[in-house]
């Protein structure tokens, strides 16, 4: 709490509803501004509660860079907000608090498109951050103020975004071999085989139950890895690693950080591990796939290794996303699902229309 001059307040806290550990986009953040006296406060002029948030990224260059390279800065305000919990009716008068507890509610509604809260390892640089502000004004330009930072996710609803990831295709090492087109039956199956020094070759299998799913939810894989080598293999290993893509006044940087991970017991030569169905438990705190901020945009692979010791290793990556609720709830959603639904309809007329014309002009042939 900071202070312009002294007053007689004993203290001075921000309380957020329901104790939550974030505050989902476009919903509501209600809280209460309280106030404890242990004489009567006088004078005061008004009070009032703000709701702030920005964000800011700095790209540094790189160490061997030369000395006309400057660092990239960029600040953006995402959210700005305020109410008058209490005013005093005429300029001529002072309002009055009793001396004990007080307290104030307030209540924002948060924009739908709020990107989610974002920190690096240094707090100085690239996070997205938001905050609430409460402030008793007095006369004489006296205040007492108090901040409490809250954390913000945005919406983003499981069923938009596993139709969002069959619009593209998986990157990946290797080439895909399978890939199915329902909106449930998305599996991506991938077999490849490496060549080493000593007789034989590895085999790898791998199977993801979905292409999206709700942050502190399971996956559940399905694997094979088949050692027809001389040599012990280390392990199967899976990480789902977080992609977050700094932007800077045009300038772009990759940071990722590994979130979760998976390991097997080695696999003795000859021998062959199978995975059906394995939980493979997704963090509670992930934030969601998402890029709709011109700061900072996160999306997460799936990282999928044999270790093979004396070559290298047997590994690809996989697109997953992460979204924090199932089901679209609002029209936004439900009107981009419609939009979807919509492309493919018209997609595969086209197809046909082409096949058409296609046997027509075989025919006139």
């Amino acid at each position: 709490m900071s202070k312009k001059s002294k007053t007689k307040i004993q203290d001075i806290a921000i309380e957020i509803d329901e104790n939550l550990s974030y505050v989902l986009s476009g919903q509501l953040l209600k809280g209460k501004l309280v106030i404890n006296t242990l004489d009567p406060l006088t004078e005061i002029q008004k009070i009032v509660v703000e709701a702030h948030g920005d964000g800011y990224t700095m790209l540094r260059p790189a160490a061997n860079a030369g000395e006309g390279n400057v660092r990239h800065g960029q600040w953006k305000e995402y959210l700005k907000c305020s109410s008058t919990v209490m005013n005093q009716v005429d300029e001529s008068e002072t309002l009055t608090l009793d001396s004990g507890r007080h307290e104030l509610p307030f209540n924002f509604v948060l924009p739908y498109y709020l990107p989610s809260s974002f920190n690096t390892s240094n707090k100085n640089h690239n996070y997205i951050r938001y905050w609430i502000k409460g402030t008793v004004f007095f006369t004489k330009d006296r205040s007492a103020t108090i901040y409490k930072s809250f954390k913000v996710r945005e919406k983003v609803a499981l069923g938009t975004l596993q139709m969002k990831n069959e619009l593209k295709s998986t990157s990946t090492d290797n080439e895909l071999v399978d890939h199915k087109e329902e909106p449930r039956s998305i599996d991506l199956t991938q077999t490849l085989c490496c060549n080493i020094l000593r007789p034989g070759s590895v085999h790898l299998t791998f199977v993801t139950d979905r292409k999206a799913y709700c942050a502190g939810h399971s996956m559940l894989l399905t694997a094979t890895v088949e050692n027809l080598t001389r040599l012990r293999l280390k392990a199967l290993k899976v990480e789902l690693v977080q992609c977050a893509t700094v932007i800077a006044e045009g300038n772009s940087k990759v940071i990722q950080t590994k979130c979760a991970s998976l390991e097997s017991d080695p696999i003795e030569a000859g021998d062959t591990l199978e995975w059906q169905n394995k939980s493979f438990h997704l963090p509670d705190d992930l934030m969601p796939t998402s890029h709709s901020s011109a700061l900072i945009q996160t999306q997460y692979e799936l990282v999928v290794t044999v270790v093979i010791p004396m070559a290298a290793n047997l590994s690809f990556r996989q697109n997953v996303g992460i979204a924090t609720v199932l089901d679209a709830d609002d029209d936004i959603q439900s009107k981009y699902q419609q939009h979807v639904i919509l492309q493919r309809q018209l997609s595969i007329q086209q197809q046909s229309q082409q096949r058409q014309r296609h046997n027509s002009a075989v025919t006139d042939v």
